[in-house]
Protein backbone atom coordinates (compact mmCIF):
# COMPACT_ATOMS: atom_id res chain seq x y z
CA UNK A 1 0.00 0.00 0.00
CA UNK A 2 1.33 3.42 -0.97
CA UNK A 3 2.06 6.16 1.55
CA UNK A 4 -0.67 8.36 0.08
CA UNK A 5 -3.19 5.54 0.52
CA UNK A 6 -2.12 5.02 4.12
CA UNK A 7 -2.59 8.75 4.65
CA UNK A 8 -6.17 8.48 3.38
CA UNK A 9 -6.90 5.73 5.92
CA UNK A 10 -5.18 7.66 8.73
CA UNK A 11 -7.23 10.77 7.95
CA UNK A 12 -10.41 8.67 7.74
CA UNK A 13 -9.87 7.18 11.20
CA UNK A 14 -9.14 10.61 12.69
CA UNK A 15 -12.29 12.06 11.13
CA UNK A 16 -14.30 9.05 12.28
CA UNK A 17 -13.12 9.67 15.85
CA UNK A 18 -14.09 13.36 15.65
CA UNK A 19 -17.53 12.75 14.13
CA UNK A 20 -18.39 9.55 15.99
CA UNK A 21 -19.50 7.86 12.75
CA UNK A 22 -18.22 5.15 10.40
CA UNK A 23 -18.92 7.19 7.25
CA UNK A 24 -15.38 8.66 6.95
CA UNK A 25 -13.93 5.15 6.83
CA UNK A 26 -15.92 4.33 3.69
CA UNK A 27 -14.89 7.69 2.23
CA UNK A 28 -11.27 6.75 2.88
CA UNK A 29 -11.77 3.43 1.09
CA UNK A 30 -13.23 5.26 -1.91
CA UNK A 31 -10.18 7.55 -2.07
CA UNK A 32 -7.67 4.71 -2.10
CA UNK A 33 -9.72 2.84 -4.70
CA UNK A 34 -9.65 5.94 -6.87
CA UNK A 35 -5.85 6.07 -6.56
CA UNK A 36 -5.81 2.56 -8.03
CA UNK A 37 -8.06 3.65 -10.91
CA UNK A 38 -11.11 1.90 -9.43
CA UNK A 39 -14.20 4.13 -9.40
CA UNK A 40 -17.32 2.27 -8.25
CA UNK A 41 -20.84 3.65 -8.34
CA UNK A 42 -21.64 1.73 -5.16
CA UNK A 43 -19.59 0.52 -2.20
CA UNK A 44 -20.72 -1.56 0.75
CA UNK A 45 -18.81 -2.57 3.88
CA UNK A 46 -20.75 -4.79 6.33
CA UNK A 47 -19.75 -4.27 9.96
CA UNK A 48 -21.24 -7.00 12.14
CA UNK A 49 -21.09 -8.61 15.56
CA UNK A 50 -19.33 -11.60 14.03
CA UNK A 51 -16.50 -9.32 12.89
CA UNK A 52 -16.08 -7.51 16.19
CA UNK A 53 -18.70 -4.77 16.00
CA UNK A 54 -20.23 -4.23 19.46
CA UNK A 55 -23.39 -2.29 20.22
CA UNK A 56 -26.08 -2.83 22.89
CA UNK A 57 -28.97 -2.58 20.41
CA UNK A 58 -27.39 -3.14 16.97
CA UNK A 59 -26.02 -6.38 15.54
CA UNK A 60 -24.32 -4.49 12.75
CA UNK A 61 -24.20 -1.73 10.17
CA UNK A 62 -24.31 -2.19 6.40
CA UNK A 63 -22.21 0.85 5.53
CA UNK A 64 -23.37 1.67 2.01
CA UNK A 65 -22.44 4.48 -0.39
CA UNK A 66 -23.61 5.14 -3.94
CA UNK A 67 -23.26 7.95 -6.44
CA UNK A 68 -27.06 8.20 -6.53
CA UNK A 69 -27.83 8.31 -2.79
CA UNK A 70 -24.58 9.00 -0.97
CA UNK A 71 -24.75 7.21 2.41
CA UNK A 72 -28.56 7.29 2.62
CA UNK A 73 -28.82 3.53 1.97
CA UNK A 74 -26.72 2.60 5.01
CA UNK A 75 -28.74 0.05 7.00
CA UNK A 76 -28.75 -0.58 10.75
CA UNK A 77 -29.50 -4.17 11.77
CA UNK A 78 -30.83 -4.85 15.26
CA UNK A 79 -30.00 -8.01 17.21
CA UNK A 80 -33.62 -9.13 16.82
CA UNK A 81 -33.60 -8.62 13.05
CA UNK A 82 -30.29 -10.46 12.75
CA UNK A 83 -31.75 -13.42 14.63
CA UNK A 84 -34.88 -13.33 12.45
CA UNK A 85 -32.75 -13.41 9.28
CA UNK A 86 -30.63 -16.29 10.57
CA UNK A 87 -27.47 -14.22 10.77
CA UNK A 88 -24.76 -15.42 13.18
CA UNK A 89 -25.39 -13.97 16.62
CA UNK A 90 -22.53 -15.69 18.44
CA UNK A 91 -18.99 -14.49 19.05
CA UNK A 92 -16.02 -14.31 16.72
CA UNK A 93 -15.91 -18.12 16.45
CA UNK A 94 -19.00 -18.05 14.22
CA UNK A 95 -18.22 -19.42 10.77
CA UNK A 96 -19.86 -17.67 7.78
CA UNK A 97 -19.35 -20.86 5.77
CA UNK A 98 -22.06 -22.48 7.89
CA UNK A 99 -24.65 -19.92 6.80
CA UNK A 100 -27.09 -20.70 3.99
CA UNK A 101 -26.10 -19.26 0.63
CA UNK A 102 -29.36 -17.31 0.50
CA UNK A 103 -28.17 -14.86 3.18
CA UNK A 104 -26.02 -12.70 0.87
CA UNK A 105 -23.37 -12.80 -1.89
CA UNK A 106 -20.77 -12.44 0.86
CA UNK A 107 -21.66 -15.95 2.07
CA UNK A 108 -21.12 -17.23 -1.47
CA UNK A 109 -17.66 -15.66 -1.38
CA UNK A 110 -16.83 -17.16 2.02
CA UNK A 111 -17.79 -20.61 0.77
CA UNK A 112 -15.81 -20.25 -2.47
CA UNK A 113 -12.41 -20.65 -0.83
CA UNK A 114 -11.15 -17.53 -2.61
CA UNK A 115 -10.94 -13.92 -1.40
CA UNK A 116 -12.12 -12.45 -4.73
CA UNK A 117 -15.44 -12.62 -6.60
CA UNK A 118 -16.20 -10.73 -9.81
CA UNK A 119 -19.41 -10.87 -11.85
CA UNK A 120 -20.87 -9.42 -15.02
CA UNK A 121 -24.45 -8.93 -13.80
CA UNK A 122 -25.82 -9.25 -17.33
CA UNK A 123 -24.49 -12.79 -17.40
CA UNK A 124 -25.07 -13.94 -13.80
CA UNK A 125 -26.68 -12.71 -10.58
CA UNK A 126 -26.07 -16.01 -8.69
CA UNK A 127 -29.77 -15.99 -7.84
CA UNK A 128 -29.51 -13.05 -5.41
CA UNK A 129 -32.27 -10.45 -5.28
CA UNK A 130 -29.67 -7.84 -4.30
CA UNK A 131 -27.62 -8.42 -7.44
CA UNK A 132 -30.76 -8.37 -9.59
CA UNK A 133 -31.77 -5.04 -8.04
CA UNK A 134 -28.30 -3.63 -8.69
CA UNK A 135 -28.60 -4.70 -12.31
CA UNK A 136 -32.03 -3.06 -12.54
CA UNK A 137 -30.46 0.15 -11.19
CA UNK A 138 -28.01 0.15 -14.09
CA UNK A 139 -25.06 -1.62 -12.46
CA UNK A 140 -23.37 -4.22 -14.64
CA UNK A 141 -20.10 -5.00 -12.89
CA UNK A 142 -19.88 -6.37 -9.36
CA UNK A 143 -16.96 -7.38 -7.18
CA UNK A 144 -16.72 -8.61 -3.59
CA UNK A 145 -13.54 -9.24 -1.64
CA UNK A 146 -12.61 -10.66 1.76
CA UNK A 147 -10.41 -8.53 4.01
CA UNK A 148 -8.30 -10.11 6.79
CA UNK A 149 -8.82 -8.39 10.15
CA UNK A 150 -6.40 -8.87 13.08
CA UNK A 151 -7.78 -10.73 16.07
CA UNK A 152 -10.31 -12.89 14.24
CA UNK A 153 -10.24 -15.79 11.83
CA UNK A 154 -13.41 -14.43 10.20
CA UNK A 155 -12.44 -11.97 7.46
CA UNK A 156 -14.39 -8.80 6.80
CA UNK A 157 -15.84 -8.12 3.36
CA UNK A 158 -16.38 -5.28 0.93
CA UNK A 159 -18.30 -5.06 -2.32
CA UNK A 160 -18.18 -2.59 -5.19
CA UNK A 161 -20.46 -2.22 -8.19
CA UNK A 162 -20.39 0.00 -11.26
CA UNK A 163 -22.12 0.63 -14.55
CA UNK A 164 -18.80 0.85 -16.42
CA UNK A 165 -16.23 -1.95 -16.47
CA UNK A 166 -13.60 -2.20 -13.77
CA UNK A 167 -9.94 -2.38 -14.84
CA UNK A 168 -9.08 -5.79 -16.31
CA UNK A 169 -6.43 -6.33 -13.61
CA UNK A 170 -8.89 -5.55 -10.79
CA UNK A 171 -7.77 -8.53 -8.69
CA UNK A 172 -4.13 -7.41 -8.73
CA UNK A 173 -5.05 -3.79 -7.92
CA UNK A 174 -7.09 -4.86 -4.89
CA UNK A 175 -4.80 -7.56 -3.52
CA UNK A 176 -2.25 -5.38 -1.73
CA UNK A 177 -4.96 -3.03 -0.41
CA UNK A 178 -6.53 -5.75 1.70
CA UNK A 179 -4.01 -5.69 4.56
CA UNK A 180 -4.25 -1.91 4.99
CA UNK A 181 -8.03 -2.00 4.80
CA UNK A 182 -8.05 -4.78 7.39
CA UNK A 183 -5.96 -2.71 9.81
CA UNK A 184 -8.29 0.25 9.27
CA UNK A 185 -11.33 -1.92 9.96
CA UNK A 186 -9.66 -3.34 13.07
CA UNK A 187 -9.06 0.21 14.29
CA UNK A 188 -12.66 1.13 13.55
CA UNK A 189 -14.00 -1.90 15.42
CA UNK A 190 -11.82 -1.24 18.45
CA UNK A 191 -12.77 2.45 18.45
CA UNK A 192 -16.47 1.62 18.19
CA UNK A 193 -16.25 -1.12 20.82
CA UNK A 194 -14.59 1.21 23.32
CA UNK A 195 -17.11 3.98 22.71
CA UNK A 196 -20.13 1.69 22.94
CA UNK A 197 -18.94 -0.15 26.04
CA UNK A 198 -18.04 3.12 27.77
CA UNK A 199 -21.41 4.68 26.93
CA UNK A 200 -23.40 1.58 27.88
CA UNK A 201 -21.63 0.73 31.12
CA UNK A 202 -20.41 4.13 32.33
CA UNK A 203 -22.75 6.67 30.71
CA UNK A 204 -23.18 8.69 27.54
CA UNK A 205 -21.38 11.73 29.00
CA UNK A 206 -19.14 10.11 31.59
CA UNK A 207 -17.95 7.32 29.26
CA UNK A 208 -16.17 9.70 26.84
CA UNK A 209 -14.47 11.40 29.79
CA UNK A 210 -12.98 8.06 30.83
CA UNK A 211 -11.87 7.34 27.26
CA UNK A 212 -10.23 10.77 27.13
CA UNK A 213 -8.03 9.79 30.05
CA UNK A 214 -9.90 10.91 33.17
CA UNK A 215 -9.13 7.60 34.84
CA UNK A 216 -6.63 8.28 37.62
CA UNK A 217 -7.77 6.96 40.96
CA UNK A 218 -8.87 9.87 43.12
CA UNK A 219 -9.13 12.33 40.20
CA UNK A 220 -12.31 14.34 40.68
CA UNK A 221 -13.95 17.73 40.47
CA UNK A 222 -16.77 19.44 42.32
CA UNK A 223 -19.67 20.29 40.02
CA UNK A 224 -23.26 21.50 40.47
CA UNK A 225 -25.75 18.87 39.32
CA UNK A 226 -29.26 17.62 39.69
CA UNK A 227 -29.31 14.25 41.44
CA UNK A 228 -32.18 11.82 41.04
CA UNK A 229 -32.66 8.47 42.76
CA UNK A 230 -35.32 6.22 41.27
CA UNK A 231 -36.47 3.05 43.05
CA UNK A 232 -38.86 0.35 41.79
CA UNK A 233 -41.78 -0.29 44.16
CA UNK A 234 -43.11 -3.84 44.39
CA UNK A 235 -39.78 -5.32 43.32
CA UNK A 236 -39.41 -7.79 46.21
CA UNK A 237 -42.89 -9.27 45.78
CA UNK A 238 -42.42 -9.45 42.01
CA UNK A 239 -39.10 -11.27 42.46
CA UNK A 240 -40.79 -13.95 44.55
CA UNK A 241 -43.42 -14.49 41.84
CA UNK A 242 -41.32 -14.06 38.70
CA UNK A 243 -37.98 -15.48 39.84
CA UNK A 244 -35.37 -15.26 37.10
CA UNK A 245 -37.98 -13.94 34.64
CA UNK A 246 -37.80 -10.59 36.39
CA UNK A 247 -34.99 -9.21 34.24
CA UNK A 248 -37.11 -8.45 31.13
CA UNK A 249 -39.62 -6.61 33.34
CA UNK A 250 -36.92 -4.60 35.08
CA UNK A 251 -35.34 -3.75 31.76
CA UNK A 252 -38.63 -2.32 30.52
CA UNK A 253 -39.05 -0.19 33.64
CA UNK A 254 -35.45 1.00 33.55
CA UNK A 255 -35.77 1.79 29.86
CA UNK A 256 -38.87 3.89 30.45
CA UNK A 257 -37.11 5.95 33.12
CA UNK A 258 -33.87 6.11 31.15
CA UNK A 259 -35.59 7.32 27.97
CA UNK A 260 -37.38 10.05 29.91
CA UNK A 261 -34.11 11.18 31.50
CA UNK A 262 -32.24 11.04 28.21
CA UNK A 263 -34.76 13.33 26.53
CA UNK A 264 -34.10 15.92 29.24
CA UNK A 265 -30.32 15.71 29.23
CA UNK A 266 -29.99 13.36 32.19
CA UNK A 267 -27.51 10.52 32.41
CA UNK A 268 -27.90 7.19 34.19
CA UNK A 269 -24.72 6.96 36.22
CA UNK A 270 -25.36 3.58 37.82
CA UNK A 271 -27.88 0.86 38.66
CA UNK A 272 -28.05 -0.27 42.28
CA UNK A 273 -30.19 -3.40 42.42
CA UNK A 274 -33.71 -2.17 41.64
CA UNK A 275 -32.68 1.50 41.85
CA UNK A 276 -31.08 4.01 39.49
CA UNK A 277 -28.85 7.02 40.08
CA UNK A 278 -29.33 9.72 37.45
CA UNK A 279 -27.49 13.03 37.22
CA UNK A 280 -28.28 16.24 35.36
CA UNK A 281 -25.05 18.19 34.99
CA UNK A 282 -25.72 21.92 34.73
CA UNK A 283 -22.92 22.77 32.26
CA UNK A 284 -24.53 25.50 30.11
CA UNK A 285 -27.99 25.15 31.66
CA UNK A 286 -29.37 27.25 34.47
CA UNK A 287 -30.62 25.88 37.77
CA UNK A 288 -34.20 26.57 36.67
CA UNK A 289 -33.72 24.72 33.38
CA UNK A 290 -32.31 21.67 35.15
CA UNK A 291 -35.09 21.73 37.76
CA UNK A 292 -37.73 21.76 35.04
CA UNK A 293 -35.91 19.03 33.12
CA UNK A 294 -35.96 16.83 36.22
CA UNK A 295 -39.67 17.37 36.79
CA UNK A 296 -40.43 16.56 33.15
CA UNK A 297 -38.32 13.41 33.53
CA UNK A 298 -40.42 12.32 36.52
CA UNK A 299 -43.67 13.05 34.69
CA UNK A 300 -42.62 11.21 31.52
CA UNK A 301 -41.23 8.22 33.41
CA UNK A 302 -44.34 7.85 35.58
CA UNK A 303 -46.65 7.85 32.56
CA UNK A 304 -44.62 5.08 30.91
CA UNK A 305 -44.09 2.92 33.99
CA UNK A 306 -47.79 3.10 34.92
CA UNK A 307 -48.65 1.94 31.39
CA UNK A 308 -46.21 -0.98 31.69
CA UNK A 309 -47.65 -1.99 35.08
CA UNK A 310 -51.20 -1.99 33.66
CA UNK A 311 -50.10 -4.04 30.66
CA UNK A 312 -48.40 -6.62 32.89
CA UNK A 313 -51.14 -6.62 35.48
CA UNK A 314 -48.53 -6.12 38.19
CA UNK A 315 -48.55 -3.86 41.25
CA UNK A 316 -45.44 -1.98 40.17
CA UNK A 317 -44.48 1.68 40.43
CA UNK A 318 -41.42 3.89 40.79
CA UNK A 319 -40.46 6.50 43.34
CA UNK A 320 -38.11 9.47 42.87
CA UNK A 321 -35.95 11.51 45.19
CA UNK A 322 -34.74 14.72 43.55
CA UNK A 323 -32.21 17.30 44.73
CA UNK A 324 -29.78 19.79 43.27
CA UNK A 325 -26.40 20.70 44.73
CA UNK A 326 -22.62 20.37 44.50
CA UNK A 327 -21.27 16.84 44.11
CA UNK A 328 -17.84 15.22 43.89
CA UNK A 329 -17.66 13.82 40.35
CA UNK A 330 -14.79 11.41 39.68
CA UNK A 331 -12.97 8.13 40.21
CA UNK A 332 -13.17 6.10 43.39
CA UNK A 333 -12.23 2.51 44.20
CA UNK A 334 -9.25 0.20 44.44
CA UNK A 335 -6.12 0.38 42.28
CA UNK A 336 -7.55 -2.45 40.13
CA UNK A 337 -11.29 -1.65 40.12
CA UNK A 338 -12.59 1.89 39.75
CA UNK A 339 -16.01 3.45 39.52
CA UNK A 340 -16.76 6.87 38.06
CA UNK A 341 -19.51 8.23 40.25
CA UNK A 342 -20.84 11.15 42.28
CA UNK A 343 -20.47 11.47 46.03
CA UNK A 344 -21.24 14.00 48.74
CA UNK A 345 -23.99 15.24 51.01
CA UNK A 346 -26.18 16.24 48.06
CA UNK A 347 -26.17 12.65 46.80
CA UNK A 348 -27.02 11.34 50.24
CA UNK A 349 -29.91 13.79 50.54
CA UNK A 350 -31.40 12.74 47.18
CA UNK A 351 -31.30 9.11 48.33
CA UNK A 352 -33.02 9.97 51.63
CA UNK A 353 -35.70 11.97 49.81
CA UNK A 354 -36.55 8.93 47.71
CA UNK A 355 -37.10 6.91 50.89
CA UNK A 356 -39.90 9.33 51.83
CA UNK A 357 -42.05 8.42 48.81
CA UNK A 358 -43.74 5.49 50.56
CA UNK A 359 -44.59 7.19 53.90
CA UNK A 360 -45.75 10.35 52.10
CA UNK A 361 -47.71 8.27 49.56
CA UNK A 362 -46.28 10.13 46.60
CA UNK A 363 -44.32 9.22 43.49
CA UNK A 364 -41.66 11.90 43.89
CA UNK A 365 -40.11 14.01 46.64
CA UNK A 366 -38.23 17.23 45.87
CA UNK A 367 -35.86 19.37 47.92
CA UNK A 368 -36.16 23.13 48.38
CA UNK A 369 -33.29 23.62 45.91
CA UNK A 370 -35.61 22.35 43.17
CA UNK A 371 -39.02 23.36 44.53
CA UNK A 372 -38.01 27.04 44.47
CA UNK A 373 -37.94 26.82 40.66
CA UNK A 374 -41.04 24.70 40.05
CA UNK A 375 -44.80 25.11 40.01
CA UNK A 376 -47.40 22.52 40.94
CA UNK A 377 -45.58 20.95 43.87
CA UNK A 378 -47.15 20.59 47.31
CA UNK A 379 -45.44 21.14 50.69
CA UNK A 380 -44.63 17.83 52.35
CA UNK A 381 -43.53 19.18 55.73
CA UNK A 382 -40.17 18.89 57.44
CA UNK A 383 -38.54 15.52 58.02
CA UNK A 384 -35.59 14.18 59.94
CA UNK A 385 -33.46 12.13 57.59
CA UNK A 386 -30.68 9.68 58.34
CA UNK A 387 -27.28 11.30 57.92
CA UNK A 388 -28.71 14.82 57.74
CA UNK A 389 -28.26 16.97 60.85
CA UNK A 390 -31.25 19.33 60.53
CA UNK A 391 -34.88 18.62 59.59
CA UNK A 392 -35.37 18.96 55.83
CA UNK A 393 -38.41 20.64 54.22
CA UNK A 394 -39.69 18.64 51.27
CA UNK A 395 -42.19 19.02 48.45
CA UNK A 396 -44.20 16.32 46.75
CA UNK A 397 -45.76 16.00 43.35
CA UNK A 398 -49.52 16.27 43.11
CA UNK A 399 -51.45 13.67 41.14
CA UNK A 400 -51.57 15.97 38.11
CA UNK A 401 -48.67 18.43 38.34
CA UNK A 402 -48.74 21.50 36.18
CA UNK A 403 -46.38 21.85 33.22
CA UNK A 404 -43.05 23.03 34.71
CA UNK A 405 -42.56 25.42 31.80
Amino acid sequence: MRNSELSHLHEALEEMDREGKFVPLASGFLKILAERGIRPDRLQVPMSKTLGFRHPTLWGVLLTWSTANGFADTALISHALASERGLPTGDLSSDPKELPLSVSPFVHLHKSGDWFLQLDLLESDLGYDLLRSLRDEGMRHYCAILIPVPGTRVPAAMSIAAAEPFPPDLRERLEDLRQGMGLALFGAYQWSKARQIAAAYIGKNTGPRVLDGVIARGSSEVIPAGIMFCDVRGFTALTERAGFDILPIMNRLFEAVGDAADREGGEILKFIGDAMLIIFVLEERTTMEVARAMLRTVQGALAQTESIARELGEDLSVGFGCHLGDVIYGNVGTPKRLDFTVMGSAVNLASRLESLCKPLETAAVFSAALADHLHGLEPGGEHTLKGVSDPVPVWTMSSAPSDPT
